[in-house]
């Protein structure tokens, strides 16, 4: 089933994994659980990994694309600044 945009943001915040965050802009990460779109659920078996995904990581991650990333990894990361416009800047959402 295919959830519309409110409703599946609304469904990834109330299912995120512990300890993980959404990422709403960036890159993928190694280590990043993407969301399924078919199954609407996170793919919680298939963690983003090299080789397997090399395709994939470093892909943009773009407005409520559907990826988590664990919450030390984005409290750790250093913001990468390709430019001076801070609406380039990795944004992270975290639940309280």
């Amino acid at each position: 089933m295919y959830l519309t945009d409110h409703k599946k943001v609304e469904k990834q915040k109330a299912t995120l994994p512990v300890g993980y965050g959404l990422v709403t802009s960036g890159a993928i990460q190694e280590g990043d659980i993407r969301w399924n779109c078919l199954d609407d659920c996170w793919n919680l078996k298939d963690v983003t990994h090299s080789p397997k995904h090399d395709i994939i990581i470093g892909d943009p991650v773009k407005n409520f694309h559907g990826v988590c990333r664990h919450l030390e990894l984005i409290l750790e990361a250093p913001v990468k600044v390709d430019n001076e416009n801070p609406l380039y800047k990795p944004q992270f959402i975290t639940l309280p």
